[in-house]
């Protein structure tokens, strides 16, 4: 098989090119990340974090309220578990936290008879007892376990009615930093 990289002017365009494009990828990145942090955030209230989570090292799995009570009002209507998609509605109280209002199949469907402001929350089911939304996962660097064991919320921002998280907090005072 030829070498093609005999030619030192094809190897440095190749490697100027290569460096050009990763740096282009990772600007895109980061820029997206700000972003997102632009947008308007809300607060999530989390359930008690599995300990057994924390034992993975760098990786917890969030429980959130909202899911909790979602699950809890659907009951025995299996239906939206079985379809596998569907909204959780939210309206934000004065602090910014997200509280449950009501889960639906169809944003179309949801009877809002308070005029109030809400938000959905797009989830899916996972055709047992539990929804999924996006912002179920937290990552961070192995050792810092310590700081996050004692989270009570999360900092989210919707996008298309679909959770980004921001970050974690054992009181909403230490999102807004």
């Amino acid at each position: 098989m030829k070498n093609i990289f005999k030619n030192k002017k094809l190897k440095y365009a190749l490697l100027i090119f290569n460096f050009i494009l990763v740096l282009a990828l990772t600007s895109f990145s980061a820029l997206k990340e700000e972003a997102y942090r632009k947008l308007n955030y809300f607060y999530l209230k989390l359930e008690p974090i599995d300990p057994r989570s924390l034992m993975q090292g760098d990786y917890m799995t969030l429980n959130y309220n909202i899911v909790g009570k979602a699950v809890e009002s659907l009951g025995e209507d299996y239906n939206i578990r079985v379809r596998r998609r569907g909204y959780i509605v939210v309206k934000l109280n004065k602090n910014n936290v997200a509280e449950y209002v009501d889960v639906v199949k169809n944003i179309k469907d949801f009877k809002n008879k308070n005029n109030d402001k809400v938000l959905f929350i797009a989830f899916r089911g996972n055709g047992y007892a539990n929804l999924k939304i996006n912002a179920d996962t937290f990552l961070f660097q192995e050792g810092d376990a310590k700081l996050y064991e004692n989270a009570k919320y999360s900092k989210v921002v919707l996008i298309n009615n679909r959770l980004r998280l921001i970050s974690l907090a054992d009181k909403i005072s230490n999102l807004d930093k």
